[in-house]
């Protein structure tokens, strides 16, 4: 009997490893094809805010504007020697995540389709260029589908998945302050669609599942608020961004109009003095030798000034806020080419040697020694042609933006909710990012990017499951297109 049992126990076994296997096995390998940017260039790719994600992990300080959850990513590199073990964790979630999004879109189709959309996504977009970096922007895009899915897709068929789907979200969530920001957003959107379902019910169709999007978020900024506890010894989801609003104004030029308007009347802000040698960018004031430093860099006494001169100039003009915001948001649309920010980092500036003021190759040293020798050979430090990808990659990102349009108004025409549901969460979340990332920092081709290209997967995706829809129906009749791919409302 027990002999039975226990042959019964294998033949479950090897019918379960059958059945997964496939689909794993397309896993790891779209994970391989999101890598090889990163395997080509020989070494894990770098930003210049990849200095301080590599060092947080043995230092523990937090320099300014850095989000301490990043550092539960780039720990595993400190803990296994090596940061290719970050690009494979960011390569394999990445993964895991589109594998959700196919299998919402295309049931059973997962190991055909997951490789071949991995392989567009790596010709065609910037993500493997993210996934690749030691950067929290390989989390956003994921983000934004993931959470789309929890909202609009099919229930994922047993608790052991939707727990690594909302593992999985919740650390993209935490790892910067911009994700929480998008998370809140989609999530607001998420209640009013469900709230809307609940008082005029079947007349308001594209009805949103709430619970787990709303535990993603809320776990993603409890484990931000924790891990800025653990790394500085006070809880907080975001950092004090007075200086980096400030920076923002003196590029605007609102900053010398609220100086030149308040400092002859008396007011005793450090920068009065230095109000007619302001720079022309948010950069230069914060990184460059000026009188941002002069007054005292980072000091706190700096950051409340910075802060209460923002609040104040909202005040004083606010309608030259809110233009220069919607004209940023406009602005960051727009930037979204790939490779911003990934040339040789050898030093800060251009014009200095290596040998007297190292940049990366200090970090390097100092925490993965065993990395220089492939760090020398990477062609990062020699140049990426990303005017070559950019050619065709930037415009693709553009068009995905009115194809994700197109795909909406088809979608809600034929009231198929899923692909009507993930058209409407990217038009949010691009529009979210550039208002976020333009308006309240400051326009960076590396911050649309890294999100652009969601459009070209739900687009492609939801006009692909619209077709097959059309053609089971019957010429096309709307309540059975709804019928053939459309997963009932809560």
């Amino acid at each position: 009997m027990s002999d039975s049992v226990m042959s019964d126990s294998g033949e479950t076994a090897s019918a379960r490893l059958k059945a997964i296997a496939p689909t794993a096995a397309a896993i790891f390998g779209a994970a391989l094809v999101l890598a090889l940017p990163a395997l080509w260039n020989g070494f894990p790719l770098l930003y210049w805010d990849s200095a301080d994600y590599i060092a947080m992990p043995f230092t523990l300080s937090m320099p300014p504007f850095r989000t301490a959850t990043y550092v539960t990513v780039t720990l595993f590199g400190k803990l296994s020697g090596t940061l290719w073990t970050v690009v494979t964790l960011q390569c394999l979630l990445a993964a895991w995540v589109l594998r959700e999004v196919v299998d919402a879109f295309a049931p059973g189709r997962t190991p055909v389709v997951l490789p071949a959309l991995a392989a567009v996504l790596t010709l065609l977009t910037a993500l493997p260029w993210f996934t690749g970096q030691i950067m929290p922007d390989a989390f956003t895009g994921i983000l934004v589908l993931g959470l789309g899915v929890l909202a609009f897709g099919p229930r994922q068929p047993g608790a052991a998945r939707r727990a690594a789907l909302v593992g999985a979200l919740t650390v993209a969530t935490a790892v910067h302050t911009s994700h929480i920001a998008l998370g809140l957003m989609l999530l607001a959107v998420f209640l009013a669609l469900r709230g809307a379902a609940r008082l005029w019910g079947d007349r308001v169709w594209l009805g949103a599942r709430v619970a787990l999007p709303a535990l993603v978020v809320m776990l993603g900024t409890l484990t931000a608020t924790a891990a800025n506890w653990w790394v500085t010894g006070h809880p907080f989801i975001s950092q004090p961004t007075g200086n980096l609003m400030l920076a923002r104004l003196v590029q605007d030029g609102i900053a010398k109009k609220y100086l030149d308007a308040i400092c002859p009347a008396g007011a005793t802000f450090r920068l009065c003095p230095y109000r007619d040698h302001l720079p022309d960018s948010a950069n230069a004031f914060l990184w460059l030798p000026g009188p941002f430093y002069e007054i005292g860099g980072w000091i706190p006494e700096v950051q409340a000034e910075s802060t209460r001169i923002v609040a104040d100039s909202v005040l004083k003009f606010p309608w030259e806020h809110l233009r220069n915001a919607a004209l940023l948001t406009l602005a960051q649309l727009f930037e979204v080419n790939t490779g911003d920010g990934v040339i040789r980092l050898d030093t800060i500036y251009l014009n200095e040697s290596v040998d007297k003021n190292p940049f990366i190759p200090k970090i390097l040293r100092a925490d993965y020694p065993d990395s220089l020798p492939a760090y020398w050979r990477s062609r990062q430090r020699t140049g990426i042609d990303f005017a070559g990808l950019n050619r065709f990659q930037a415009p693709l990102a553009l068009a995905g933006y009115a194809g994700v349009i197109g795909l909406l108004v088809w979608a809600v025409r034929r009231r198929e909710r899923l692909s009507a549901g993930l058209a409407l969460v990217a038009v949010l979340a691009i529009l979210g990012n550039a208002f976020v990332c333009g308006a309240l920092s400051n326009p960076n081709h590396r911050y649309q990017a890294r999100i652009a290209w969601i459009c070209l997967v739900v687009t492609g995706l939801g006009a692909a499951r619209l077709w097959r829809a059309t053609g089971q129906g019957s010429s096309g009749d709307p309540a059975r297109v709804r019928e053939a791919g459309s997963s009932p409302q809560p």
